[in-house]
Order: structure tokens, then sequence, then C-alpha cells
């Protein structure tokens, strides 16, 4: 079962909007700097500039004040409102603390992940003692959504901000006896982990490492889980650039088994692949697929698997070194008419149905395969060791 469990959160008690930013791995340089340029922000904890400072500035501002500890353990409601394709969307979800252990395969990881930004995580953690970030669940439920949604009429809010995506915010602290009908309704359900992955095999760690007292702190994880059906949550593909040149009889060999299209400006809109390069732009013809007896369970795997790895020969190794990884479609056209990369494969939309039941029954997707958002910010609350 997914446990879901209420934590005494901390949380900042003053200009909330100048102490919270996108997810660590989602920030840009120039982001990063505007962000620091707040001498509370989230940002001096999750992208520290030295080690070991992380435990002495929790402190610092805990005895200032600046963070303080909601004294009664129970779950935050988190409504959030995104102006998307048009019109706004409203979506629901919870954070609190989810237990990692047993493994059961209840919590169910999606992506393969990269040792060395586990090995970051780690020292982060190690550093301030603390999960400073939700990672994100989604779990499959319709009674869920409602509860937070009626929960959501009934209650006050406790905050309200607008994040750096301008998507608006509103916090609401619940009833411990709501958040055990939550955990009751939740209990039988896989969740998938959406992201954090990175954050989750670190945690992991962490509770393989410590000793029997904080053992308890790090077998659980600070998560926010949401219905994968909620209207304001959008599952699109990330696209992979690569940085090498290709030779013609490869790229012969991978047009032998495309059409030719104009470029689309807001990416594929079906399950096909868009493959930018400087010479021509391409879909994927299944059909031409079929007949060369390669079959795959989805877009991902096709371009991991077979494009890059068969017609194009890259290996393992070729890969990590030469794919650069954006969810922006304007980003990929401005590497081709660069000439940073030579192509670029645009990954489509994921239905979200086909998506939940392929991971529950296939387990784990390439690295880098799904983009979920909106995010949901960092700095609301923290579950912190002390």
């Amino acid at each position: 079962m997914v446990r879901l469990r209420e934590f005494e959160p901390y949380y900042f008690c003053d200009n909330v909007e100048k102490s919270i930013s996108p997810p660590f791995d989602s920030i840009s340089k120039s982001l990063e700097s505007e962000l620091k340029s707040f001498p509370f922000n989230i940002t001096h904890l999750t992208l520290p500039e030295k080690e070991s400072q992380g435990t002495m500035l929790i402190d610092k501002w805990i005895d200032s004040g600046v963070l303080k500890k909601k004294e009664e353990a129970g779950m935050i409601l988190i409504n959030q409102q995104s102006w998307i394709n048009g019109r706004i969307r409203e979506r629901f979800g919870v954070i609190s603390l989810v237990d990692i252990y047993p493994e059961d395969g209840l919590l169910q990881p999606h992506e393969k992940t990269f040792p060395g930004k586990v090995s970051d995580r780690v020292k982060v953690l190690k550093d301030t003692n603390a999960q400073l970030e939700p990672i994100f669940l989604v779990v499959n439920n319709k009674q869920f959504d409602r509860k937070l949604i009626l929960l959501s009429s009934k209650l006050q809010p406790w905050l309200e901000f607008t994040d750096t995506d301008s998507v608006k915010y509103k916090i609401f602290k619940i009833p411990l006896n709501d958040s055990h009908t939550i955990s009751e309704i939740l209990k039988t359900d896989v969740a998938i982990v959406a992201d954090g992955h990175h954050r989750l095999a670190a945690t992991m760690q962490m509770a393989q490492s410590s000793n029997k007292n904080d053992e308890v702190f790090w077998s659980s994880i600070m998560a926010y889980t949401t219905n994968i059906d909620s209207d304001s949550l959008l599952i699109n593909g990330i696209h992979r650039a690569l940085k090498c040149r290709i030779d013609n009889e490869k790229l012969n060999n991978l047009r032998s088994v495309c059409n030719s299209v104009k470029a689309d400006s807001e990416g594929p809109k079906d399950e096909n692949v868009l493959i930018l390069s400087q010479e021509d732009n391409m879909i994927i013809d299944q059909e031409k697929i079929k007949k060369r007896g390669i079959s795959a369970i989805s877009a991902i795997h096709l371009i991991q698997n077979v494009v890059l790895k068969e017609i194009l020969g890259l290996s393992d190794e070729e890969l990590d070194a030469m794919i650069y990884y954006t969810h922006d479609i304007k980003e990929c056209k401005r590497m081709i008419d660069s000439g940073e990369s030579s192509i670029v494969f645009v990954m489509p939309p994921w239905n979200k149905e086909k998506l939940f039941n392929l991971i529950v029954k296939n387990g784990f997707l390439p690295q880098k395969s799904t983009y979920f958002f909106p995010k949901v910010c960092s700095g609301i609350v923290m579950n912190i060791n002390r």
C-alpha cells in the first residue's frame, strides 16, 4: 500500500514569494542568480555554493524566526491555478510523508537515475539534514481528487502566493481526521514517481546508511501527490538533441524509415516523433518500421533503443556524452539553426492512461522520458530532522 503520513512541517513565515523556487533541476543559471539575491530563498539550500553550511543556515533561519515549525502534525493541501492552452485550469494535491520502506512495489519509479546526480543530492541531504523539496507522485484515483476538491471548498487558505511561472497557489492545512481519510482512500493504490527520482534514490541511500536514530526520519520522504487525470496535469516528452555529426550513410538509413514534413512550431500532435535537421524535417513512418520487423512499446523506446542505437549505431557511452535534453521546442529549433545540434528528436506528448499502464506493467522507462508540468514549487514546506 502507498502509505501517506502526517508530519510537522517547517515553513517560511514571511515573504513566501521571495523564498520559493522551482525544483532545483528546473532552474536556469540566470534564474538561480535572481533567486539567490533574496537572502532567505530556498535555493541557498537546494543549490549550495559551498558545502557544509546547510545545517548552520537552517539553524540560523529557525533561531531568527525566518523558519517556523507547525507544531500540530498534518498534511498540506495545495490548489494550483495555471493558464494553460488559453484557459485557467486547477489542480489539487497533497504534501505529506510517504513511506519508502518496505519496498513493496506500490511506490513506482519510472526512470533510471544518473549515479552522479544521486551523489549530488546525497551531499545536500547530509549537509542540511532535511528534505527540502517534495518528490512528485501521481495516482489514478478519482475519489482522491474529489476529496481534495471538497476539502478546498470547506477550508480557509493558510497561504496564498504566485510562483515564478505565474502559477497561483492556495495552501490549506488538512485536519487530522481528513488526513486519515486520504490515507485510507489511497491505501491500495500504486503511486508513480513523476519527478524527483534522484531525490528518492538519495533518500533511500540515507536510510540505508543512517544510524538507528536517523533511520526513521530517512525511511519516509516528503512527497506531493496528485491525480493523473487532473485537468491541469500535462505530460510531455523530453526532446533529444544530438551534439555530434552523423555520417551520410547513417542519415540515409534513418531517412529510409521516415517521411519528409514541414516543421510544426508546436511539435508533434500525435504519437509520431518529429525529427529536425539542418537539411530537412521528418517523421518516422510506422508502416516502414513494421516492414523492417521493428517494434517498440512507445515512442521513447523507439527512439532510444531502435533509432539511436540500431539505426544510428550509437553506444550507451556515446549517448551519455552526446545528447542534450530539453522540454522546450524553441530550444530545439535554436540548436539546429545555430549548428549546435545535427539532429533533434522532438518527442510527442504522452497519453496519460497509456503512460500509467505502461509504467505499472513494464517498470522503468529510459532516462529523461517524461516532463510533468506545471511543477510544484520548492519552499512551501520542509521536513527538517531536528
